[in-house]
C-alpha cells in the first residue's frame, strides 16, 4: 500500500531535519576550524593534510545535503522538493496541513522556499558539487561559492527545513534549540586552540 501525499511529506520533513542538523553542525565545524589559530596548530603538529582531507569532506557533505533538497525529483525520492512539489499538487495533503493556524505557517515555507530556489547560490553550489564533488567535470563559466555563500544558503536551507517541520507537526521548536552546535564544534577543535 502506497503513502498518503501527507504521510510522505511527514516523512520527507522528518528526514530533512536530520539534513538540517547536519548542515548546522558542518557550519559550525568548519568555522571553527578557520578559528583560534586552528588551522596553523594543526599545520605545525604535521596533521595538515590530513585536516585538508577532513575540510573538504566537510564541504563535500555540506554541499551534497544542501543540493540534494532541490534537486529534480525522481520515482523514490525523499527529498525537501518532493515534499513542496506535493504541497502544491495533493489537494488533500494541502488541506490537512493548511487546517487553522498551520496555513501561515505553511504559506512562509513556500516563500521560504520560493527565495531559495530562485538564489544565485543555488546554481554555484550546483555546478560546484557537479563539477568538483560529486562528478569531476569541465566547469562553467559558474564561479564557485565562496564559504561564506554556502555557509549562509546552507542556513536558508535549514529555515526552509525547519519552517516545514513546524508547518506539519513534525517538529514544534527551532532547529537551533535542538542542537549546540557550535558548543559541540569548539569542543571538537578545542585540542588544537
Amino acid at each position: 500500500m502506497s503513502k498518503s501525499g501527507a504521510d510522505q511529506i511527514r516523512e520527507i520533513a522528518n528526514l530533512a531535519l536530520g539534513d538540517a542538523l547536519n548542515i548546522v553542525q558542518l557550519t559550525a565545524l568548519l568555522e571553527g576550524q578557520n578559528a583560534g589559530g586552528v588551522n596553523k596548530r594543526l599545520s605545525d603538529a604535521g596533521a595538515d593534510n590530513a585536516a585538508i582531507t577532513a575540510r573538504n569532506a566537510m564541504i563535500a557533505y555540506l554541499v551534497v545535503l544542501i543540493s540534494r533538497a532541490y534537486a529534480d525529483p525522481k520515482p523514490g525520492d525523499l527529498h525537501l522538493r518532493v515534499a513542496a512539489d506535493l504541497l502544491k499538487s495533493d489537494t488533500l495533503a494541502r488541506s490537512i496541513f493548511n487546517a487553522g493556524d498551520a496555513s501561515k505557517k505553511v504559506a512562509e515555507f513556500e516563500a521560504q522556499w520560493a527565495a531559495c530556489r530562485g538564489d544565485y547560490r543555488l546554481q554555484r553550489i550546483n555546478h560546484f558539487r557537479d563539477k568538483f564533488t560529486a562528478h569531476l567535470g569541465e566547469p562553467k563559466d559558474i564561479p564557485v561559492p565562496l564559504y561564506r555563500e554556502l555557509f549562509a544558503f546552507g542556513d536558508a536551507t535549514v529555515k526552509a527545513i525547519e519552517l516545514l517541520a513546524l508547518a506539519i507537526g513534525v517538529a514544534d521548536k527551532p532547529i537551533e534549540s535542538n542542537i549546540d552546535a557550535v558548543l559541540s564544534a569548539n569542543a571538537f577543535w578545542k585540542p588544537w586552540k
